[in-house]
């Protein structure tokens, strides 16, 4: 897929959140994101939405059959985001300025 060369400004310019797609139905992507100009930033959280049944829904007698979980394995190192997303997924990363003191 093609490079992302720019993130939309967020509600909070020192705060960005990251959403991103792997529409590939069988195997994992790699993201890395450059977040060149934010300062030193850590992350504050990280949910995927994905189910192994592309057609699983919600109902009355399983209204969390599709749900967030955390999205392990998000780091910021150097000014880079990186992550695995896992096949037919929506995640959403959170990240926050580190604070000093």
């Amino acid at each position: 897929y093609p490079f992302v060369t720019r993130i939309p400004q967020t509600r909070s310019p020192d705060c960005p959140v990251l959403f991103a797609l792997n529409r590939d139905l069988a195997g994992p992507m790699a993201l890395e994101v450059e977040l060149g100009g934010f300062g030193a930033l850590t992350v504050a959280g990280a949910t995927v939405l994905r189910h192994d049944d592309l057609n699983a829904a919600n109902s009355r007698d399983m209204p969390d059959r599709v749900a967030p979980v955390a999205l392990a394995g998000v780091a910021v190192t150097a000014g880079r985001a990186t992550a695995t997303l896992p096949p037919a997924s929506w995640s959403v990363i959170r990240l926050a300025p580190i604070s000093a003191g």
